[in-house]
């Protein structure tokens, strides 16, 4: 029998997912009756399935119940449920919620009574958002590098208002403020290029400027009526308010059928000026439009010469000159007596390419071009324009203003000033007889020396530093993948010093890059005392330049003190400047790591932020006609510290100078002065070098050494505040800085002589002896008193190694070896290589004698082994010729080997119906009968 049930209603308050109230953490109560049901005959409720939801709670469930139940254990867990794990799981939607995690929105987002065309803002699932006002700090794009001509996709655009598009489409009007252009633009007939919408400003009758619009382009169709008030039509004539420096000539008539055209040689007293490949362009005024000239204003065609040739000069006045032309543009019919044929370029000499134009009367004129390539290179024509500049438009410098000079080069005598907007500032003058040249600058810079790491530039790869990477190398067969001269690779994380923008910078994926304590410099030698009496450790500054590849977040510093540093940064498509401080006590490694991927150069720590860190350079050159004088300084403030650096070269008649000067100086009190001259007249050349240092009392100490040297005498000296010349040997030594030269036939040491670095043109000796760890070079002296090199590839492991002298092979025996090479690397290098390009021997090994079995003259080898050779892997090779081949079956101690030897016979030789071969790996090494006798070989 079918069960009937009624159904209980009660409304229910919305409810968040937890449960609770808006406005209260009140957890869910039981007891609450929702859906009951009464049916047929009693007894209990067995299908389940028909029952829709929970009916009510209760202690007992009796079976003759309808209803659904739940247990009273079951109810308090219901009860009791902790309302704050559903507020980490799920988001609120009645108050302001935060996801912990990324959120996907298979529909749309929107706002609120949301219309596509009056209100609100929506971001549906395919991508596309409606908004009323969006800012942008920054830019918004496709690609990063979508910001240049050569770039065709994508798109970028500036807060400030710069944008790139690859098309642009209006739906309504389009206003335009400034120029509108093709990306080159060059003004001017015949050897403009591009097309441009300018605006001129034109000085009125009322002596008001206004503005005028200008455009320019090659060819304008008009279907409708065309309203002109003022028409100036140019012809290709070289002639009134523009000129052309070329070659011309008039037309005297036309054979079109045999292509020649015949010259107006003005009754004998022209001749023909054209040459083999010349371009020859014609345009000339055609009249007004008729149905007769097709409605064109002017007849345009151009062609190359094939042939020239002036006529016989018996014929004097009737003489006739002609031409055969090729490659012709336009229409033949155009070709017109009078016309003026004008070279403009040339196919195939260098030197009949090149055109003069000057011009005062065409738009953005008066100016004078030098046109080189009008055809042959039409984007590059123009190589020099001198005089008005507006009519040349560039995608570098805009539309050009004013009156100047543009060239592919200049070379400048005389009088003038260059500002190229950066902090560099040139000058050249010459008045009364005086050459003055004057450059300056002013940047930022820390030196090696005030940096506290080591290798800090990265100009040693990565020596000094401890990072690893996780390179996952793909191989198809056991094969590298190998595409742009680079290993196809997946890094995991990567740290590595690679080439960006023309410099090195570190780059770090998903890593950490390390500097031992140890390789730490200028580390505090003493806690600072405050006012308080509290000491503290000095503050120091981490600064490098960075740009973000994926964003991440960037650990630096020292870990577990206060200068260590943790920030989130986002992708920046430039390099941006980055500094932190705090204070170290000198202990500690430093680290620095990032989890996204980034470049990093310029890193410095130092004890002052990089602001106090600038440097004033100043070059001059003086010439008069007594007198040249180079100068150079350069000021260098490090907080309150600075040191001046100067250098000069006087130059006169009979007299040079050089001196060179450095003082250091603190809150304006002079700590050192250093000074050195060198002074050069004809009958002496003499130096003197000296050095002050001073202390808070006064002056500390004076240091001077110097010589003198005449054509007859040399003479050196030294001193320090009381030492004399008797005791200059001392003084030298405990100079510890400076040059000292001998110069003597033979020069004698009794006694051991300490040297830490010797540097030579020419060394003789009977006897060096160097220890191992001693460099030569490139080459190390290693533990078996001989010589290694290593060489290191793109993952800093070693690519390459040689030994040379006492050394061992890496092998199970202990194996001597004369030359060692070694090669452990994925790319395809070689380990030891011989090359021959005429004749000769690249690798050659003999087992024979010295000297023996060399091959004859004048043949070229890339190996020749005299003697048995013996490899134990596979041999590849193109061709083997041979006197003989083996099958070797075993190999003996003593060097010897059993082997079977490989048979010659000729086809006649057996009846191959009553013979059997035996084969050896491939090699035939005998022949049997049918019965098995051997009939050759074995």
């Amino acid at each position: 029998m079918i069960k009937q049930y009624n159904i209980k209603e009660q409304l229910i308050p919305a409810q968040t997912r937890s449960g609770r109230n808006s406005d209260s953490k009140q957890q869910i109560s039981g007891g609450v009756s929702v859906i009951s049901g009464e049916g047929g005959a009693g007894g209990g409720v067995t299908n389940h399935s028909q029952l829709s939801g929970v009916v009510s709670i209760a202690d007992v469930y009796a079976d003759t119940a309808r209803d659904i139940h739940l247990t009273a254990a079951e109810a308090d867990r219901l009860k009791n449920l902790n309302i704050d794990e559903f507020d980490d799981r799920y988001l609120r939607k009645d108050i302001d919620d935060t996801a912990a995690g990324n959120i996907t929105f298979l529909q749309s987002i929107h706002s609120k009574d949301f219309s596509i065309t009056d209100q609100g803002w929506q971001i549906n699932q395919n991508g596309d958002s409606w908004f009323d006002t969006t800012f942008i700090r920054d830019n918004i794009y496709s690609d990063t590098e979508a910001n240049s001509f050569a770039h065709e996709n994508g798109f970028k655009i500036w807060s400030d208002g710069d944008a790139w598009f690859r098309n642009l489409y209006t739906k309504k009007d389009a206003m335009f403020q400034g120029t509108l252009s093709s990306p080159f633009f060059v003004s001017g007939f015949p050897a403009g290029s591009g097309w441009a919408l300018t605006w001129r400003d034109i000085v009125n009758a009322a002596g008001v400027a206004a503005k005028k619009a200008h455009f320019e382009i090659d060819d304008i169709t008009v279907r409708g009526i065309l309203r002109v008030y003022e028409m100036v039509i140019s012809q290709l004539l070289g002639e009134n308010g523009t000129h052309l420096t070329t070659d011309m000539m008039k037309i005297k008539s036309v054979d079109t059928e045999n292509k020649i055209i015949y010259l107006d040689t003005e009754e004998g007293a022209l001749y023909n000026p054209f040459w083999t490949d010349d371009i020859i362009m014609v345009q000339r005024f055609n009249g007004m439009p008729t149905p007769e000239n097709d409605y064109y204003v002017t007849r345009q065609y151009e062609f190359a010469i094939e042939e020239t040739h002036i006529g016989s000069l018996d014929d004097g006045e009737g003489r006739i000159d002609w031409i055969k032309y090729k490659n012709f543009t336009g229409n033949e019919s155009d070709i017109t007596e009078r016309d003026t044929l004008v070279r403009v370029d040339n196919l195939s000499n260098a030197d009949r390419k090149g055109v003069i134009k000057q011009t005062s009367v065409e738009p953005g004129s008066p100016y004078m071009d030098v046109v080189y390539g009008m055809k042959t290179d039409p984007d590059n024509a123009v190589r020099t324009r001198v005089g008005k500049l507006e009519g040349l438009i560039t995608p570098y410098w805009g539309q050009l203003q004013d009156y100047g000079l543009m060239s592919d080069n200049a070379y400048l005598k005389g009088r003038f000033m260059l500002h190229n907007g950066d902090d560099v500032f040139q000058k050249f003058e010459i008045i009364e007889g005086r050459l003055e040249s004057e450059i300056s600058a002013i940047r930022a810079e820390i030196s090696d020396a005030d940096n506290c790491f080591t290798n800090s530039s990265f100009s040693s790869d990565l020596i000094a530093w401890e990072t690893s990477s996780d390179i996952n190398l793909y191989t198809v067969n056991s094969r590298f993948l190998y595409f742009n001269s680079n290993f196809y690779s997946y890094k995991n994380r990567l740290g590595a010093i690679i080439q960006d923008g023309g410099r090195k910078a570190l780059r770090l994926k998903n890593n950490t890059i390390k500097q031992l304590n140890e390789y730490l410099k200028n580390k505090p030698e003493e806690q600072l005392e405050l006012e308080d009496g509290t000491l503290v450790w000095p503050s120091y500054y981490i600064s490098f330049r960075y740009k973000v590849v994926k964003a991440g977040t960037l650990t630096v510093g020292f870990s577990g003190q206060d200068l260590y540093h943790t920030e989130e940064l986002d992708v920046n498509s430039a390099y941006e400047d980055k500094e932190y401080t705090g204070r170290w006590d000198g202990l500690s490694d430093f680290e620095l790591s990032f989890t996204g991927d980034i470049y990093i150069y310029s890193l410095a720590m130092t004890s002052n932020p990089l602001e106090d860190f600038k440097i004033q350079f100043l070059t001059r050159i003086s010439q008069t006609e007594k007198q040249i004088l180079l100068q150079a300084s350069a000021i260098q403030t490090i907080g309150n510290r600075v040191t001046t650096t100067e250098g000069n070269i006087s130059v006169m008649a009979g007299n040079i100078e050089l001196w060179a000067s450095r003082v250091t100086s603190v809150e304006g009190r002079v700590l050192s002065v250093e000074h050195s001259t060198i002074n050069v007249i004809p009958s002496q050349i003499s130096a003197v070098s000296s050095r002050l240092t001073t202390a808070e009392n006064g002056l500390q100490s004076v240091w001077n050494a110097g010589f003198i040297t005449t054509p007859t005498a040399a003479s050196l000296f030294a001193s320090k505040d009381d030492v004399t010349a008797a005791s200059i040997t001392a003084t030298i030594n405990s100079a510890g800085q400076g040059v000292v030269k001998i110069a003597a036939d033979r020069i004698e040491l009794d006694g051991t002589a300490i040297i830490d670095i010797i540097q030579a043109n020419n060394i003789t000796t009977s006897k060096l002896t160097v220890t191992q760890g001693a460099k030569i070079g490139q080459f190390e002296v290693n533990a078996s008193s001989g010589l290694t090199w290593k060489g290191f590839d793109y993952f800093g492991g070693t690519q390459f190694s040689l030994s040379l002298g006492t050394t061992s092979l890496e092998t199970s025996t202990d194996v001597g070896g004369i030359i060692v090479a070694k090669s452990s690397t994925a790319q395809r290098t070689v380990c030891l290589a011989g090359i021959v390009s005429a004749f000769g021997i690249g690798v050659y090994g003999s087992s024979d004698g010295f000297g023996s079995n060399f091959p004859p003259l004048y043949t070229k080898w890339a190996g020749f082994f005299s003697g048995s050779t013996r490899t134990t892997g596979t041999t590849q090779t193109g061709i083997i010729a041979a006197s003989e081949f083996r099958i070797v079956t075993s190999f003996n101690t003593d060097g010897s080997y059993s082997y079977f030897e490989g048979i010659s016979f000729d086809p006649g030789a057996y009846d191959l119906d009553s013979v059997r071969f035996r084969v050896r790996k491939g090699l035939i090494v005998g022949v049997t009968n049918d019965s098995g006798s051997v009939l050759q070989g074995v």
